[in-house]
């Protein structure tokens, strides 16, 4: 499954057109994933930190209320932009192998040995979760699979 140019330019566009509030305060972070810049939000929770993965063309800010109710909760929440979406750069054509290695990339910055990631994988969000499952199994420790095959 590849994203297509235009698709990607009308959800630039789309992205743009919104205005996003937040309740909860949140830091941006960047890690490199083949090169490519992956841009990622973190809540000031505690504990394991949940990373979402958003579904098609999706990016960070789409989780807003999925991120006011669990970061409001005292958790540590983590959402990224995939590559060619958001704040996170182009690079390469994403297949579902390549937005997980990206997913991973995210997870070891803000996870550790003693703390793997808790994800919620939405649509092919989901896909890439379970990927990232089995390419990773000991950098995740729970998974939630939402509206995905």
């Amino acid at each position: 499954m590849l994203l297509s140019v235009a698709h990607r330019s009308a959800t630039h566009a789309l992205r743009a057109a919104k205005a996003v509030t937040r309740t909860y305060a949140a830091a941006t972070h960047a890690v490199s994933s083949d090169g490519t810049r992956i841009a990622y939000t973190t809540t000031a929770g505690g504990g394991t930190p949940t990373l979402l993965i958003n579904g098609w063309a999706g990016c960070a800010a789409d989780w807003g209320s999925l991120v006011d109710r669990l970061g409001g909760s005292g958790r540590r929440i983590v959402a990224f932009d995939p590559r060619g979406f958001g704040a996170s750069g182009d690079g390469a054509a994403a297949s579902v192998r390549t937005l997980s290695e990206d997913a991973l990339a995210v997870a070891r910055a803000v996870g550790s040995s003693e703390a793997p990631v808790d994800i919620i994988g939405w649509s092919l969000g989901g896909l890439v979760a379970q990927e990232l499952c089995c390419v990773a199994p000991s950098e995740v420790r729970r998974a939630v699979l939402a509206s995905t095959s």
